[in-house]
């Protein structure tokens, strides 16, 4: 049976060095064969990966037998990692669940479901039964947390590869696509010849996985709406992707459980290219960036001004905390979006969530179940075909 959270609160991951042993003993745990054991299981759920640059410090300095046991392919993912491997707050993930039931999801148990860059799991392990049942694929890059991630999720279809190396098929579209997506200055071809940002890329790939009517629900780099580069966006309308709403996020909304700061936003897009969607969703000139001015004491990259949506001009309480130009924890002054002192965020997005998303606009396969068909994914798991 697959590993599942008792409740979203937040992870209690404890010091650097604690972060860091967890961190070694649940890569022993994944690299011995058998079945784990409860504990066992629960040093692997809190695996954080080595995106801290503090945790990853103390795996570069510090001698330990299980790195003596670390062929080089994990030995050369594990400092690939370091860039996005930053795992999601229970909370928000609870909070997205939520959303998502008011969307129309909670009905069945029987979906499809995908998440292209699953980490350790932590979206499928923090869902509601009705998910936590259905039919996952769930997609790994890093070898290392892949084989975590099976120990966790055995009855999942679980690939260690890149989400760009799985073939999209016709007969096997999904119901949700759910992930925090990776971010980074990292392009990725799609096709051969137009490539996207690796964030813009994920967004884009997980929509044309979708099934009309199909759901994307995903927490990205606020770029993915705010970049000069609106290719994606253009390129997901095309194939019938509205935007239901997007929410964003404070920068310091992973501090705690990733230690980086960052302005994300959380999208959630549904799949309508045969235009049956009744509610009337933003088109795709109110939310494409623009460039605003604005004046800088020091003369920073972005110099006279900087590119953002427009979408939050018209929906201002959709910017879950206070927008500034004081500057990050990378320096310098830039857009970045501060917290509310003595609002829990997780709340804040489940309170106005509930208030601007349609509700019960997703709605079941109903034409392929009454007909017979058989609509579950291991038949279509089996189509897949991977490039080497």
């Amino acid at each position: 049976m697959d590993f599942k959270f008792s409740n979203t609160e937040s992870l209690d991951l404890g010091t650097t060095m604690e972060r860091y042993e967890r961190n070694m003993e649940a890569i022993r745990i994944a690299k011995t064969a058998g079945i784990p054991t409860e504990e066992e299981i629960e040093t692997l759920s809190k695996y954080v990966g080595w995106g801290d640059s503090q945790v990853y410090k103390e795996y570069v300095q510090r001698p330990h037998p299980v790195k003596e046991s670390l062929t080089r392919q994990e030995r050369d993912a594990i400092d690939a990692s370091i860039i996005n491997a930053h795992y999601t707050d229970l909370r928000i993930i609870g909070g997205m669940w939520s959303l998502l039931e008011h969307l129309g999801f909670g009905k069945s148990n029987d979906l499809s479901m995908l998440d292209a860059s699953a980490g350790n799991g932590h979206f499928k392990s923090a869902s509601p039964n009705w998910a936590h049942s259905s039919k996952w694929l769930e997609v790994e890059m890093d070898i290392v947390t892949g084989n975590i991630l099976k120990k966790l999720h055995p009855e999942s279809d679980v690939r260690i590869q890149g989400f760009q190396d799985i073939e999209l098929l016709k007969d096997y579209l999904f119901d949700l696509a759910v992930t925090n997506v990776p971010f980074g200055d990292v392009s990725i071809y799609h096709g051969k010849k137009s490539h996207y940002s690796i964030h813009n890329y994920f967004l884009l790939r997980m929509s044309e996985f979708l099934r009309e009517g199909g759901v994307l629900a995903a927490i990205t780099s606020r770029y993915s709406l705010d970049g000069s580069d609106n290719r994606h966006l253009i390129a997901m309308n095309q194939i019938g992707m509205k935007l239901l709403g997007a929410f964003r996020l404070p920068n310091t909304t992973f501090k705690k459980n990733a230690r980086t700061e960052v302005v994300t936003d959380v999208l959630f897009f549904i799949k309508d290219k045969e235009n049956k969607l009744t509610w009337d969703a933003p088109k795709i000139e109110e939310y494409i960036p623009e460039y605003r001015r604005q004046e800088f004491s020091n003369r920073n990259r972005y110099a006279s001004g900087y590119y953002t949506t427009r979408y939050y001009d018209a929906r201002p309480e959709q910017i879950l905390g206070t927008v500034s130009f004081t500057g990050s924890m990378y320096g310098g002054e830039e857009y970045i979006v501060l917290p509310i002192e003595g609002v829990n965020i997780a709340d804040r997005l489940l309170e106005v969530g509930l208030s601007v998303l349609p509700k019960d606009v997703f709605h079941e396969r109903q034409e392929e179940a009454d007909s017979g068909v058989d609509i579950s994914i291991a038949p279509r798991i089996k189509a897949i075909e991977t490039s080497e």
